[in-house]
């Protein structure tokens, strides 16, 4: 009796440790994907002047947080909203092509500046609607202590194609 209660000790014990097994960050899976994603920042830094860190989002494979400063972008008055404005459309013209959202569907919110910095929302809006769910946004800031902008992507990847109704 004692032998059998062991034995299905054992075969459980040999079943968790398997099923646990090893991290996400040690899978072949994640060392792929770490591999596109570090190949499509070194190709964003290079394209766009960009110095600074990045964040991925491997679920969906792209960028989730971007730190840092565009070499041909001097910020030089960052608590004017009007100026912020351009130095804001001049950023998302750099990274429209590394974020979800597809051409028109992105639309500036009202810009802010507080005593740490100014920043932007631009909400992602398909066909007339807002996307639910807590996404579908790109947020903007400058921080005025770190002299660095941080951006946001929380797009995501809807087209804008339009559905033809068909009532019969």
């Amino acid at each position: 009796m004692m032998k059998k209660y062991l034995f299905c000790l054992f075969c459980l014990l040999l079943i968790v440790v398997t099923l646990i097994g090893l991290p996400y960050e040690q899978t072949e899976e994640y060392i792929q994907k770490q591999a596109i994603l570090n190949e499509r920042a070194t190709r964003f830094k290079a394209e766009t002047g960009f110095e600074g860190d990045i964040t991925y989002n491997y679920q969906y494979m792209k960028f989730s947080h971007i730190i840092g400063n565009f070499r041909d972008i001097v910020i030089t008055a960052p608590q004017d909203t009007v100026y912020m404005k351009q130095v804001f459309d001049r950023v998302l013209a750099k990274v429209k092509p590394y974020i979800s959202a597809q051409e028109g569907q992105l639309f500036r919110g009202k810009i802010s500046s507080n005593t740490y910095g100014t920043g932007v929302r631009y909400e992602q809006i398909v066909n007339g609607y807002r996307i639910e769910g807590g996404c579908g946004y790109l947020k903007m800031s400058y921080n005025f202590t770190t002299c660095k902008l941080s951006i946001v992507d929380d797009t995501a990847d809807i087209s804008s194609d339009i559905i033809p109704i068909n009532i019969t």
